[in-house]
């Protein structure tokens, strides 16, 4: 249990001034944890101050772990998520989530990892379909409708698919190069009160210490 001000990670983001607490591997296969409390507001003042959450997490066996987590902070954000890492090929990783704000479909995220240390590789890759008419910035900085004009200024979001691709490659220790590439497409063209930019590729290369 931790109490004062803290940050909680479930299906939103929150910074709050309350009490979190996490109880890891309940009889071995089931893990929980929560949050309560009053949301940190810097700049600015809401009526909604209240935020809450929490998730359960079923590990299956054959290395699959299934999330449920919700925050409730004025409309409620419901996630599920899935995590599976098969056994038979060391460094794979999959996850997906899928995401829904009050009754509306927000997002779905899949994504694949894979790594082999001993030849230095290491490969991403994600694809994240955000769904079209999600009248809420939360997206952005979780805060409360009635304060979107004077904070964000954005009208409803557009249906968009990203995909992201990225390799690395350790030359040798700690260092290494990496390339990748971004690919955002809008479902729909941009006009005159969209927010978003138009689809777009994006290259990346670099060196990495780490």
């Amino acid at each position: 249990v931790t109490a004062g001000r803290q940050h909680a990670t479930e299906i939103e983001w929150a910074h709050f001034d309350g009490v979190a607490f996490d109880a890891p591997r309940l009889g071995g296969v089931v893990s929980a944890g929560g949050f309560f409390g009053r949301r940190v507001m810097l700049w600015d003042e809401y009526d909604q101050k209240a935020i809450g959450g929490g998730h359960v997490t079923w590990h299956a066996p054959e290395s699959l772990d299934v999330t449920v987590s919700d925050v409730v902070y004025v409309e409620n954000s419901l996630g599920v998520s899935a995590h599976y890492a098969p056994l038979e090929v060391e460094g794979l990783y999959f996850s997906s989530t899928f995401k829904l704000i009050d009754d509306d479909l927000d997002r779905v995220d899949v994504g694949a990892d894979w790594s082999n240390d001993d030849l230095g590789i290491e490969g991403f890759f994600r694809y994240v379909h955000a769904f079209e008419g999600v009248d809420h910035d939360f997206r952005y900085d979780y805060t409360a409708e009635d304060s979107r004009a004077d904070r964000l200024n954005l009208p409803k979001i557009s249906a968009f698919d990203d995909y992201e691709l990225r390799l690395y490659k350790r030359i040798v220790r700690p260092f290494g190069v990496y390339a990748g590439i971004i690919r955002r497409q809008m479902e729909s063209t941009r006009d005159e009160t969209a927010w978003e930019e138009d689809s777009y590729w994006q290259p990346q290369a670099g060196v990495d210490l780490s």
